[in-house]
């Protein structure tokens, strides 16, 4: 047996509280899924005190999934599905790509945050796995001084910008995955619909 994943993160020059963690479930074969997920701390060592991330807030999930910040001493979030099954289960599957999104006031912003997963498969939950997530630049078209994904929490709040009106879609996920999300948001910064969806080469 064996479970592995991969993520990355980044936040935006502009917005710097705001962070993107992009989780991929890189497990080959047989098929474990991922149903849950620990940012800031890992599930099979001690817990950090105080944690790496300040004043967590959560902020964005995919569907089927809860994201739950927890402050200090420990600052971390904890994610998991809501276990009903079927399409709307959330169950990252291999190969498949999650996006969670949540605010910190952690300065300056950390090279790598520890995560750690855990995996169902040969029909039992608990294959935990650890690991740190790295810190990426931002897509060039997040940096632009006016967008801004969605309002941040009221003591977290940055000014906006408004550009005009409309919408704008964009797909992230790994290039040869099964899966992307699809993330559409106006320009008033707020997003108005975020979902799965299989890869065009699919």
């Amino acid at each position: 047996m064996a479970v592995t994943a991969s993520a990355t993160f980044f936040t935006l020059p502009h917005q710097p509280q705001v962070y993107f963690f992009q989780l991929t479930n890189t497990s080959k074969e047989p098929p474990y899924s991922i149903y849950s997920l620990s940012i800031g701390q890992q599930q099979n060592l001690p817990f950090v005190f105080p944690g790496p991330l300040a004043d967590p807030q959560a902020l964005l999930a995919p569907p089927g999934w809860e994201l739950a910040a927890y402050g200090a001493p420990e600052n971390y979030l904890l994610g998991s599905v809501n276990f009903q099954g079927g399409a709307g289960s959330g169950y990252i599957e291999p190969r498949g790509v999650g996006i969670f999104s949540f605010a910190s006031s952690t300065v300056p912003t950390p090279d790598t945050i520890p995560f750690s997963c855990c995996f169902y498969g040969d029909e039992q939950w608990g294959f935990y796995y650890d690991d740190e997530a790295t810190r990426v630049e931002a897509p060039f078209w997040w940096q632009l001084p006016w967008h801004i994904p969605f309002p941040l929490p009221k003591r977290l709040e940055a000014e906006h910008r408004a550009a005009g009106t409309g919408t704008t879609t964009i797909n992230i996920g790994a290039k040869d995955g099964p899966n992307t999300v699809t993330l559409t948001y106006d320009n008033f910064g707020n997003i108005v619909r975020i979902a799965r969806r299989p890869a065009a080469n699919v």
